[in-house]
């Protein structure tokens, strides 16, 4: 089993010290994996005004845990991840975990390094990521951003309980796309990479400031409401092959009045409960017809629609794309 574990704020210290351990060299500041652990890569990219990214692209051959410890100085990684998972993926931040069995997971999140975070997975895991090391003070004076202090605190009470994940859309990944599909020995230029990653960054802190501003976290809503909503979000979400549960159901599991659930669900995820619902079933389905290995009818079934030009044209309206052009892209 390969075990990594740091407490970094510099990615080149991480990606010397992960080669070290593995026993290789880097390669143009790429880490190819050595046979026994996987094949692909670690790569480090430097950004202007002192930031970094780790771009990932590999396949374990052994099961793998990556832990990154808790420190108390403060900064932020920006996690665009994509996972093909054959068994089994378990992520966890500080006591909350997610588990993931033979699926196809794209995730886009911000986790503070004040908080224990994880991936224990599998031999036979495919990963593609790109993880961006932020400091605070970046968000504000960079992008612009006014209250981002503010921001980031009510994001972060919100990734201590439960995982607060952005959706993945076209745009997202077509820029994941641009970025990671590349030869590390015959690397896009510099400025056209930056560029990519840049669009990342602007595109998820902009996102994450115009939600902030129509739905501030209300200081009324405690830890134990935001914890059983949370919960309710993964029965919600957790199974996409039949009907969802039903509004009275949901406010039943979470021990809140039918009128509380449908608001508090609102504040945290920025969405009513079936918009949401709808968005991340749709979601399911894009990453089952990623994966290659389901036609259109395969995936709309797969998500509960019994009728394949309903499923296309929900499709669409999301993803601006039909589900047979996406599987030809």
């Amino acid at each position: 089993m390969f075990v990594f574990e740091y407490r970094y704020n510099d990615y080149e210290l991480l990606i010397n010290d992960m080669a070290s351990q593995l026993g290789v060299a880097l390669q143009d500041d790429t880490l190819v994996l050595p046979q026994n652990t996987g094949h692909g890569y670690y790569r480090l990219i430097t950004l202007p005004n002192g930031l970094q990214a780790n771009l990932i692209n590999c396949t374990f051959n052994c099961n793998w845990y990556l832990h990154r410890k808790s420190s108390e100085e403060e900064y932020y990684t920006l996690r665009f991840d994509e996972f093909s998972i054959p068994d089994k993926l378990v992520m966890s931040i500080d006591n909350q975990r997610q588990i993931e069995k033979q699926t196809v997971k794209s995730l886009i999140y911000l986790t503070s390094s004040l908080f224990d975070f994880s991936y224990l997975g599998t031999t036979g895991t495919r990963a593609r990521g790109i993880n961006i090391l932020l400091k605070p003070e970046f968000i504000s004076q960079y992008l612009g951003l006014p209250s981002a202090d503010d921001m980031l605190r009510n994001y972060i009470a919100l990734k201590a309980e439960s995982y607060n994940i952005e959706h993945v859309d076209m745009d997202y990944q077509r820029l994941m796309n641009e970025i990671l599909y590349t030869d590390p020995g015959n690397p896009f230029p510099d400025l056209y990479l930056l560029n990519r990653i840049q669009l990342l960054i602007e595109k998820f802190f902009t996102r994450l400031y115009s939600l902030a501003n129509k739905q501030p976290l209300s200081l009324k809503l405690s830890n134990a409401d935001i914890n059983r909503v949370m919960q309710v979000e993964h029965l919600l979400t957790g199974d996409f092959s039949g009907k969802p549960p039903s509004i009275a159901q949901l406010a039943k599991a979470s021990a809140m009045s039918i009128s509380s659930f449908k608001s508090n669900f609102k504040l945290i995820y920025g969405q009513p409960v079936y918009t949401y619902y709808q968005a991340h079933r749709l979601q399911k389905a894009r990453e089952l017809l990623v994966s290659g290995q389901y036609n259109v009818k395969e995936a709309g079934e797969a998500v509960a629609y019994d009728n394949s030009s309903n499923f296309i044209t929900a499709f669409k309206k999301q993803f601006n794309i039909s589900p047979g052009a996406l599987l030809n892209v």
